[in-house]
């Protein structure tokens, strides 16, 4: 009997402290929202993601509060050289380089650009082979008066690998541009710049065909505000912290 009080008044309390511990977590959920730019010829000139990402509408989130905006970009990419020809007169090694930089306007909400400028993602990759110490090792070779080709026409597509750039955003002022019933008139625009490294003189000439595309994410953090719902929970779990204590006293007593 003693064996099944002291479960009784155990299985209880910690019924209790569960009860106290979820109720201030309620609702307090982030919410993520997502698009893209699917991948296209560079330069990308203020291109639309395709997917909404809404503005923060508390009506929909009536027991919580905005406490942090989270923007990130992950670009992805390729590129292709073209038909590279050699005029020098001597053979050539050389490596080809691309790097295309990223970055979103809101052309909508001039307070919201002004926090976007310095998130800048890059995407960058080149054709096979290192750079080092000023001279080429392990690239690729094309002869005097050559067109190097790679069946039939191009060397590559050589993937261009993103680095994720984000944006934390916790200001009072700065998240409130973010709260409305729309949604948010992201733009993606696109440079690019590319290097041809060689061991020699620069004697090469190329066409560049570069793809690029991204994905934008926009994470609104939240913390709850107390509802009636956890407040009868917190409630509920100290009652039954009061009744674990009245009881153990009854058993005490009658012992």
């Amino acid at each position: 009997m003693k064996a099944i009080r002291n479960v009784t008044l155990l299985s209880l309390s910690l019924l209790a402290l569960a009860l106290l511990a979820v109720a201030p977590a309620a609702y307090a959920i982030p919410i993520t929202y997502t698009a893209t730019v699917s991948d296209q010829l560079t330069d990308l000139n203020a291109v639309i993601p395709t997917g909404l990402l809404p503005e923060y509408n508390p009506a929909l989130y009536p027991s919580t509060t905005l406490t942090g905006v989270t923007i990130s970009i992950l670009g992805n990419g390729a590129t292709t050289f073209d038909s590279i020809y050699n005029f020098g007169a001597s053979s050539t090694e050389f490596i080809g380089t691309q790097n295309t930089s990223l970055w979103l306007t809101d052309p909508a909400n001039s307070g919201i650009n002004a926090l976007l400028d310095p998130l800048t993602a890059s995407i960058v990759g080149s054709s096979p082979g290192t750079v080092s110490h000023g001279s080429v090792t392990g690239g690729l070779s094309v002869n005097s008066g050559q067109t190097l080709t790679d069946p039939p026409t191009a060397m590559g597509p050589y993937t261009l690998n993103g680095a994720l750039a984000t944006l934390n955003i916790t200001d009072p002022a700065s998240m409130a541009l973010f709260v409305g019933s729309g949604d948010l008139d992201f733009l993606m625009t696109t440079g690019s710049n590319f290097q041809l490294t060689t061991n020699g003189a620069d004697d090469l000439t190329t066409t560049i065909t570069t793809d690029a595309g991204a994905t934008i994410t926009v994470t609104y953090q939240n913390t709850p505000i107390l509802t009636p719902e956890p407040g009868t929970l917190t409630l509920f779990g100290t009652g039954l912290l009061g009744l674990a204590g009245m009881l153990r006293r009854k058993f005490m007593q009658s012992r």
